[in-house]
């Protein structure tokens, strides 16, 4: 973190971090209430502690049988709410000093019909039967993990913050195999103590299990069943103990790795490389992990898929890389969803015409002290011959029963030669037994900045509240944006402006056989300037969405929209140059997209809109095929008709995919983009073998070919292997 910061972010944070250390526990309720809630269970579970450790191979032996047998308190949440499951689950837990075991006995009436199709490592798991595992170890109501596997042996996990969030791109150490009999199909995980955040002497975990029969399409749950309540929710998982004296060892996971490339172009010949770093993760008492990294490389993620702007404004595009991702969810802030954000990662490391920055050196410090979450991170970097250093701290303090309250302070600027530095207060309240058993969400947050050079200061602050449901659903809320707010490390394309918000859903479930469901949804958005003058407006009415039992999908929606461009830009890949003024239009379009349940769905869309005075038609259609459970093939083609001003333009866009699934822990992953406004094609081979947990080998081809009236040349191609393991102490 750079040393020197404006003394208005020093007032700022010093205020409010002085509150939070006066009264960290201000409005919360006394232990003895807090308590009977949390232990508001019909009968306390106790998980049995074994000597030997089961071999995690997914075939049941005798062992689980001295495990801990949870109460079969399985209830349907679709298709019939709290009706009972229509087939039966068994779960089984275990522990020793180092791990806890969870065992799933998921009988099946016909286990023919049994779904196993999904291999990806932290795939989508919606083709396939899967069964989830939710645990909350500070049994605090609002951080936990999630640990999910399928019939076909794909495992994924996730960090959950904020109560029910899930950050599926964390990834732990753990273990966890199946297999499919005569009478169903079982699942066992092995989940190290050392790979969770966990307080070694608590004896009580919160925990909550879930199992997906797909040609059903049901979903069955072991603690609260319903509709309005997501399996992550951490506040509605039951007590388990049992759970003290963990042993993590040293706590230490060192991760070395070394990485060779040669890269080849037609005017340059061939130049090879190679290198090598360290990962550091030390876990300190009483629950915080330290990540130091040295010379990270993010030479195996994953590409970005190709967006071609239509709009007036940067597009936004999802983080990547490990480093980042990790423990990402702790720095959250205020619920905003993306603008303004005050820390975007991608503004660390990824130049702005999307070439990787070196990180040469980086640590992060997140975790929990008592009721305190902490989230620090300082990276060192070396971009165009400058040394730049981007930090930020995030402290997030719980408050009521199931709420908090934090702050956040950024420093940093990617632009040479200027320092930006941005301070905020968040509030983020979240009450699951509103009402009874309702849910209330709610979020306030305000953002100061200032930038060095340019010695403007400027603020940004909103509030959202929402109640979702699964009858109704809505929410509503508004920020407001200065002219002089910049936070230089965060996501922020327009200011001066007030932002209003909201939407309102109500769902239909009629009693018919074949339909599941039928929604319809009011959504509003509009921006003004600060003189309350419009610059954009979305009304949109999702007129009908029908979900049928099987998973099918419908829907059709009327938008009308509205711009004021104060100045003319230009769109579509720089194909389109519109002018200023005041545009107003209609659109309307229907989508399709067929169930995962069976070997191959189909998705479509079609639409069409006015367009800044002119007419835009769009088309897209895609599908996937699971060939068997090591091949799925899939495409995605989308087609753009423009005609604005005087002006018309075609765009096009096709990706594939071809993936191979050797095992859950092989896979060679093909990735090939096209579109006609950069006139290139992309392809990405992806091979990575998992020979152990934390033990990986990646083998990376991109090629980059110029494509000029599908005449095809071949510009770049770049190998690169890369080799990383665990030491784990």
């Amino acid at each position: 973190m750079p040393p020197h910061s404006g003394p208005a972010i020093h007032a700022l944070i010093a205020a409010i971090a002085s509150g939070i250390a006066a009264q960290p526990l201000l409005g919360q309720l006394d232990e003895s209430e807090r308590e009977s809630i949390e232990t508001a269970t019909t009968e306390q579970t106790t998980i049995f502690t074994i000597d030997e450790a089961p071999e995690i191979d997914g075939v049941f032996e005798e062992l689980w049988q001295d495990g801990t047998r949870l109460p079969d308190n399985f209830l349907q949440v679709d298709p019939v709410e709290g009706g009972p499951p229509s087939e039966v689950t068994e779960v089984y837990l275990m522990r020793d000093a180092r791990n806890f075991y969870v065992g799933f006995r998921c009988l099946d009436s016909d286990p023919s019909g049994i779904r196993a199709n999904q291999m990806q490592r932290d795939g989508d798991f919606d083709s396939d039967d899967a069964v989830t595992v939710v645990i909350d170890p500070f049994r605090d109501r609002r951080t936990g993990y999630i640990f999910k596997m399928t019939a076909g042996g794909a495992r994924k996990d996730g960090r959950i913050t904020g109560g029910s969030k899930v950050d599926y791109n964390w990834d732990g150490i753990w273990y966890g195999r199946v297999n499919i009999d005569d009478q169903g199909w079982t699942c066992e995980m092995a989940i190290p103590f050392q790979t969770i955040l966990a307080s070694v002497t608590s004896e009580d975990w919160g925990f909550n299990f879930e199992r997906f029969i797909r040609r059903k399409n049901e979903n069955i749950r072991w603690s609260s069943a319903r509709r309005d309540v997501r399996i992550s929710s951490v506040s509605n998982a039951e007590m388990i103990d049992g759970f003290g004296n963990l042993d993590i060892g040293q706590g230490l996971d060192v991760r070395p790795f070394i990485k060779g490339s040669a890269t080849t172009t037609d005017s340059a010949g061939t130049d090879m490389s190679g290198t090598g770093g360290l990962d550091v993760f030390w876990k300190l008492p009483p629950s915080l992990t330290l990540a130091l990294t040295i010379n990270n490389d993010f030479a195996e993620t994953e590409v970005d898929q190709r967006q071609i702007n239509f709009g007036r404004f940067p597009l936004f595009f999802p983080e990547k890389r490990d480093f980042f991702l990790e423990d990402a969810g702790i720095f959250d802030f205020g619920g905003i969803g993306r603008s303004p954000l005050p820390f975007y990662s991608r503004r660390i490391g990824i130049a702005p015409d999307g070439s990787e920055e070196g990180v040469l050196a980086g640590a992060r410090l997140t975790g929990k002290v008592d009721d305190l979450n902490i989230g620090l991170m300082d990276v060192q970097m070396k971009a165009d011959g400058n040394w730049k250093n981007y930090g930020v701290a995030r402290l997030l303090g719980n408050v009521l029963d199931e709420s908090t309250a934090g702050v956040i302070l950024t420093g940093g600027d990617p632009t040479v030669g200027q320092n930006n530095y941005v301070g905020g207060f968040d509030f983020n309240y979240r009450n699951t037994s509103f009402d009874g058993d309702q849910i209330l969400l709610a979020n306030a947050y305000v953002l100061m900045s200032e930038t060095s050079n340019e010695g403007g200061e400027g603020w940004a602050g909103g509030w959202r509240v929402r109640r979702p449901g699964d009858v109704i659903s809505w929410s509503f809320g508004m920020s407001r944006i200065s002219e002089d707010y910049d936070a230089a490390l965060g996501f922020n394309p327009r200011v001066g402006i007030y932002e209003y918000f909201g939407n309102w859903r109500h769902r239909w479930r009629p009693d018919v056989e074949w339909i599941r469901s039928i929604d319809t949804e009011l959504r509003g958005y509009m921006v003004t300037d600060l003189d309350s003058t419009m610059e954009s407006m979305d009304l949109s009415w999702e007129m009908i969405q029908l979900a049928t039992e099987r998973g099918d999908v419908f829907s059709i929606e009327y938008e009308r929209r509205g711009e004021s461009p104060d100045s003319a830009f230009s769109t579509a890949g720089g194909q389109l140059d519109i002018d200023a003024g005041t545009y107003h239009w209609n659109a309307i379009e229907g989508d399709l997209r067929t169930t995962d349940a069976v070997d191959y769905n189909l998705n479509a869309s079609a639409g069409w809109s006015g367009y800044y005075g002119g007419n835009r038609i769009e088309l897209g259609i895609g599908g996937e095929w699971n060939v068997s459970p090591q091949l799925l093939l899939g495409a995605q083609y989308q087609w753009n008709d423009i005609e604005v001003q005087g002006q018309k333009a075609i765009t096009r866009q096709l990706s594939l995919i071809a993936d191979i699934y050797f095992t859950p822990d092989v896979s060679l992953t093909n990735f090939i983009q096209y579109d006609n406004i950069s006139d290139t094609v992309g392809i990405n081979s992806r091979l990575r073998w998992i020979f152990e947990p934390g033990n990986d080998l990646f083998i990376v081809i991109n090629h980059n070919v110029e494509s000029e009236d599908l005449d095809l040349t071949l510009i770049q191609t770049q190998v690169i292997a890369k080799i990383g393991w665990t030491l784990r102490f």
